[in-house]
């Protein structure tokens, strides 16, 4: 006999990142000062910004923000990206600089996505999340996240329109 009860699927959306674009530059920063171009074991890297162990859901999900903005890459040990060293080192200048946080701000999937569709120059934001939504399957409670989190990153890299 069928159960008369309706198993429920959670629906997900898809991934974007945890944190703002801004912050993880710092934390690639707070990383560069303690381990320059070095691995270390991910566990290690987590103490950095301030997470006690990797069992603390902000730890990974910092590592995994900071792989999408291109700037982390590793498993068994991470280490920062030949952008992060570049973006990074002291003998970097602004408008090296600058070209690298256009291109960081742009790496995350939903961010290519969107930026592809409609650049800078954003329509609304009932669009955007339309957008999001239809489009791309995030839940509506998850649009406004990505909305800021692209219109920061869009403003750090300064890409936003006038």
């Amino acid at each position: 006999m069928a159960s008369l009860t309706t198993e429920r699927h959670r629906v997900r959306s898809p991934s974007f990142p945890f944190i703002p674009l801004r912050e993880a530059v710092e934390r690639a920063r707070v990383f560069y000062q303690k381990e320059k171009r070095h691995a270390a074991p991910p566990q290690v890297a987590v103490s950095y910004w301030g997470y006690s162990s990797l069992k603390s859901s902000g730890g990974p999900r910092t590592i995994a923000a900071l792989r999408s903005y291109g700037l982390l890459e590793g498993d068994e040990e991470v280490r920062l990206t030949d952008r992060a060293i570049s973006l990074l080192r002291e003998e970097a200048t602004e408008d090296e600089r600058l070209g690298v946080l256009r291109e960081l701000a742009r790496l995350p999937s939903a961010h290519r996505i969107v930026w592809d569709a409609f650049g800078a120059d954003l329509p609304s934001d009932a669009t955007l999340s339309h957008f999001l939504v239809e489009k791309l399957g995030f839940k509506l409670e998850s649009a406004g996240g990505v909305l800021r989190n692209y219109r920061e990153a869009l403003g750090f890299a300064g890409l936003m329109a006038g």
